[in-house]
């Protein structure tokens, strides 16, 4: 290992100068592991209220639009239930059992997941389950109404997630390009003054990185990238959850290159979504599950989500799991970032094209979840020679892109949200149901380069692309982290973990030194970029060496 950290940082200076399950109930389900032992928050304490019924009213309106086929002919059905505590649900599972669903409550949460052929899970629950077909969305199943909770279970239950397949989330990134210099090792380097961390020999060495995916990458390409570069080679395979071997699309490709670029001394885990029901599951059960299993397998990994899906699919109930799934993983160390999306505002734009009466502006699950850092979007501009000149928000509204950002319509904002910009004329509390005076979550936290025209370079299917989008930003953040973990641990710190709390605290005063920095030119489609936090870079872009020594002040001793 010594030999391999020396040879890392020899590689470092010459490219320079160049999850919790406890499952039970059906005889026939036997997989079953142990989560996260942390108790988390009941999902009360993690939302604000509901949302206002004219924006969660669109599901009932998204639905009128779509043709019934009758009832569903899917395999299974998924819901999330919250629980009143993250304790073991005994009642639930006993119930369960009797009514012939297969439950499995996810350790150290106040969540179950029940499962059953349509017609049983919705006799179980009161509701009739339906196939529906929308255009540009295919089959999907669904509930007309929301289910029950049954009163044998009313002491344990507060609620029901949505019965549905619909929201299938999407990578995030904008449309690659023939490359036409984005951004290598040297590039990132340069732009996020990782320099000095590298010539410690900080190069990400005992920290995971996750990459959750779901298109697959190529090896060929990975090999290729870093023999170009002159990195360490790849893991072969790398370690991973889920098949590798899906369609090649080019966000995987981008992650793993990106994180690898930053980060070479990192151990890389990829994880594809479809290890968790395939395309006809629950999207927000895929979410629950895949984030449970992960803090199990990787506790204190580093989280890097690049992918997303109009909020306003998702119910409160589903939101708040899987929240409070992320905030599991947290008490282990972990550090999620997520994508806040490509549309400028306008995430559920898709939805709305198919029926006008649903509203085009929205942010993007799971980057809406307090307890993840929700990336936006930046453009570079840069010399010839490559240095970095300055920075605006990334917006380019003909192609229907740029960083997107606003307030959530299902969580209230955190007590850790406070700054200078935080709270402005802009921001409402009526979206989520707040009361005067209150507020909603606002989206994005920090940015980082997002634009294809100066994103990364990546090599996808032997040629060379520029790759950008928000799902650019999010493991540059994720490996820059990686690299000041490191950091910290030699300086006998504790790691970042969640790190919205420590980001607004550096916001909210005087750092020592501008390891955050202030992005106020540009807009998205509904906000501008100003001085201080705004709704479409958040508190800015990384300097990583002054936000290393900024966060070591912050995170304490071990």
């Amino acid at each position: 290992m010594a030999a391999r950290t020396a040879w890392l940082a020899g590689v470092a200076l010459a490219l320079l100068s160049a999850a919790g399950l406890v499952t039970a109930l059906s005889p026939a389900f036997t997989h079953a592991s142990n989560g996260p032992s942390a108790a988390a928050a009941p999902a009360a304490a993690m939302t604000g209220p509901a949302a206002p019924a004219t924006r969660l009213g669109g599901w009932a309106t998204l639905l009128r639009g779509a043709h019934d086929l009758g009832p569903s002919r899917a395999a299974t059905t998924q819901v999330l239930v919250a629980l009143r505590a993250a304790r073991r649900p005994s009642s639930l599972l006993s119930w369960a059992a009797r009514a012939g669903l297969r439950a499995t409550w996810f350790a150290g949460q106040p969540t179950a997941m029940l499962a059953a052929p349509p017609a049983v899970l919705g006799h179980a629950l009161g509701v009739r389950i339906d196939d529906f077909r929308l255009p540009g969305y295919g089959v999907f199943y669904a509930s007309r109404g929301s289910g029950h909770v049954p009163a044998p279970v009313n002491g344990q239950v507060t609620g029901i997630g949505r019965i549905t397949s619909l929201g299938q989330v999407h990578p995030g990134g904008a449309p690659a390009g023939p490359s036409v210099g984005g951004l290598g090792p040297g590039g990132f380097v340069r732009t996020y003054d990782v320099r000095p961390l590298w010539n410690r020999g900080d190069l990400g060495q005992g920290q995971t990185i996750v990459l959750f995916e779901v298109d697959g990458y190529s090896p060929s390409d990975l090999a290729a990238y870093a023999a170009r570069f002159g990195l360490p080679a790849f893991a072969s395979p790398l370690p991973h959850i889920g098949p590798t071997n899906g369609k090649v699309l080019g966000e995987s490709n981008m992650d793993i290159e990106v994180a690898h670029a930053i980060a070479p001394g990192a151990n890389l885990v990829y994880v594809n979504l479809a290890a968790f029901g395939g395309r006809h599951s629950s999207p927000a059960a895929q979410f629950q599950q895949a984030f449970s299993t992960v803090a199990r397998q990787y506790p204190g990994a580093i989280w890097s989500i690049s992918l997303g899906q109009c909020e306003a699919v998702f119910s409160p109930t589903d939101a708040a799991a899987a929240n409070s799934a992320v905030r599991a993983a947290e008490q282990a160390g972990t550090t999620a970032f997520a994508a806040s999306g490509d549309s400028g505002g306008l995430e559920c734009l898709g939805f709305h094209t198919r029926d006008p009466r649903l509203p085009a502006a929205g942010i993007s699950f799971p980057g809406d979840l307090p307890q993840v850092t929700s990336v936006g979007g930046t453009a570079l501009q840069l010399t010839t020679a490559g240095r970095l000149l300055g920075q605006a928000a990334w917006t380019e509204p003909l192609l229907s892109q740029g960083s997107t950002g606003g307030q959530s319509i299902l969580f209230s904002q955190p007590s850790w949200q406070q700054g200078p910009g935080v709270v402005s004329s802009l921001s409402s509390g009526s979206l989520c149901g707040q009361p005067s005076g209150r507020y909603c979550r606002e989206v994005p936290d920090v940015a980082a380069d997002a634009a294809p025209s100066s994103g990364a370079a990546v090599l996808l299917k032997g040629r060379w692309v520029s790759e950008g989008g928000t799902s650019l930003a999010t493991p540059v953040w994720a490996a820059l982290t990686a690299l000041i973990d490191q950091y910290l641990r030699s300086q006998g710190d504790n790691p970042v973990g969640f790190a919205n709390p420590l980001l607004y605290r550096l916001a909210s005063r005087p750092p020592p030194l501008a390891g955050i920095r202030d992005v106020t030119v540009g807009t998205n489609d509904f906000f501008p970029a100003g001085p201080g936090y705004d709704m479409v870079t958040g508190l800015g872009s990384p300097d990583a060496w002054n936000l290393a020594r900024d966060l070591a002040s912050l995170t304490g001793r071990r």
